[in-house]
């Protein structure tokens, strides 16, 4: 074994390895290109401005998308619903995946700005990275029964596993420049899916269960696949209670109610919270609406090229190391390893009932990483120092086909960066029209958070510029400013033209972006 596998240099060379995963996506963090789900960042980046400026009494701190709210607010957004105080709010998942950025920059006195959100989860990925290593390497150290390996070769699997994370494709952009709450919510599937090892190898000490109660607790509150994790903890401890140890009813099914206990509190915090804000009735339309959206499709082959695409060579890695486990049987007289696989890969429910949300959104596929890279270290750790070396090799596939898969999947992108370049050219030269600021606006085409940011305006979504004559005259607006957009990607349009006319629509003047303009 060599002295790579010692603790310092292990971290140095995770640390290497993200600070050359930060100048891989150099471009994609300054808006020069784009990649799969981009438009989830400029959503999430609207929705914190409109926390941080509209009033809480009309938002409640729920998701909103409105900047400048009123009772009877006519600028819809989406499938959201508006409250009372005329905020428009997304009832499709909770508000903490953004009030913990918010909060967390602001911490920092840092703007919420593009790029800073984007260092702030790619932080997020180096945390979860280095849990999955530290995950892995205590994995691994129940396995190997040669002590003279037993540390080196921790920390060589601590290493490969925490850069093997780091360099997925799909870390490289869901961790990256695109945020969603999946994000954050990969560190409680990690650190509670290790809490709960502890736990299921008897080491019932305060950290453990204190850890898993409150990753439980603080899943459900990031994205709804937190629940279906709960469920599968819980079943996996409810199994070890009453089938493998043989316990009475109620010390067997402890924890199991404990769990479901911190879930209904969150879920019914969560659904009181909204309730309060929009109402019974609203908020269960609002949600049965969505939930058949982005359930079950009749597309058999989209998902599985989805999971290709994420992780590239971990797909076949971690399914050769799921092999060797089956034909070893290396999971015989190993009930903890197998309620552990049973746990991490629940999850996965998620994903097959809400089948086009996972297609659509490549980071809700990110969970998927775990099981796969435990397959890879128990599979490894069996087989002593040759099955290190195996993963050691195997981390390596894994990272150059994630990585060139990633500069493939960018390339797809390109025409973004020139689209952002030309937009904020044109709307440069239109925040200097003596009518911009007083201006109603409205858009040809769907409204989705990058054209709200970039006019830091709310925005009428879907009209003519006839259909907003009538509003603009019961505003008293000065003008209107209508913005026609061709769509480059899904909810990533480029400008084509930003028309002034006067409140009858007649048109003033018309703004169009140049066509020399690059990033």
């Amino acid at each position: 074994m060599t002295r790579v596998a010692r603790p310092g240099l292990a971290l140095l060379a995770v640390g290497l390895a993200f600070a050359l995963s930060l100048l891989l996506r150099a471009d994609f963090f300054l808006e020069h290109g784009g990649g799969q789900g981009l438009e989830a960042t400029y959503h999430t980046l609207w929705t914190i401005e409109a926390l941080k400026t509209s009033p809480p009494s009309a938002h409640h701190f729920l998701p909103t998308v409105t900047l400048d709210p009123a009772p009877g607010n006519p600028v819809r957004w989406g499938s959201t619903v508006p409250t009372s105080g005329g905020s428009y709010i997304y009832t499709s998942f909770p508000p903490l995946g953004f009030l913990a950025p918010m909060y967390g920059l602001e911490s920092l006195s840092l703007k919420v700005t593009f790029l800073n959100l984007a260092l702030f989860n790619a932080l997020v990925g180096l945390g979860a990275a280095l849990g999955i290593g530290g995950f892995m390497r205590a994995v691994a150290l129940r396995e190997i029964r040669n002590p003279a390996e037993r540390e080196r070769a921790g920390w060589l699997i601590f290493a490969a596993m925490a850069i093997s994370y780091l360099c997925l494709r799909e870390s490289l952009v869901s961790h990256g420049a695109v945020y969603w709450p999946h994000s954050l919510s990969q560190l409680c599937l990690v650190f509670g899916s290790w809490a709960a090892f502890r736990l299921l190898c008897g080491q019932r000490d305060p950290v453990s269960l204190g850890g898993l109660l409150v990753a439980c607790a603080l899943y459900p509150l990031l994205e709804w696949t937190g629940y279906v994790f709960n469920v599968g903890v819980a079943l996996a401890f409810a199994i070890d209670g009453l089938v493998l140890r043989r316990k009475a009813l109620r010390p067997a099914l402890g924890l199991p109610f404990a769990l479901a206990g911190v879930t209904l509190l969150a879920g019914g915090g969560t659904l009181l919270h909204y309730v309060l804000a929009i109402g019974a009735p609203e908020m269960m339309r609002a949600l049965a609406h969505r939930a058949v959206d982005r359930s079950l499709r009749p597309d058999a082959v989209a998902l599985p090229l989805g999971y290709l695409v994420s992780f590239a060579g971990l797909l076949l890695t971690g399914l050769a190391a799921a092999l060797t486990i089956r034909r070893n049987a290396l999971l015989r007289g190993r009930p903890e390893l197998l309620l552990l696989f049973l746990l991490v890969t629940f999850p996965m429910v998620e994903n097959l009932v809400m089948m086009q949300h996972a297609t659509q959104f490549s980071f809700d596929r990110l969970k998927l990483a775990l099981p796969l890279l435990l397959a890879m270290t128990v599979a490894a750790a069996a087989h002593g120092r040759t099955g290190v070396r195996a993963l050691v090799a195997g981390a390596g596939f894994v990272v150059v086909t994630n990585v060139a898969t990633f500069e493939l999947d960018a390339g797809r992108y390109d025409a973004w960066g020139t689209a952002v370049a030309r937009n904020g050219e044109v709307i440069g030269r239109f925040r200097r029209d003596p009518l911009a600021g007083c201006s109603l606006m409205g858009a040809s085409g769907a409204v989705r958070g990058y054209l709200n940011m970039a006019f830091h305006r709310d925005i009428f979504e879907f009209v003519s510029a006839d259909g907003l004559a009538g509003e603009a005259e019961r505003r008293d607006s000065c003008a209107l400013a209508y913005v026609t957009i061709d769509p480059v990607f899904p909810d990533l349009p480029r400008i084509a033209s930003i028309e002034i006319l006067d409140r009858a629509g007649h048109p003033l003047r018309r703004y169009e972006p140049e066509p020399e303009v690059r990033p």
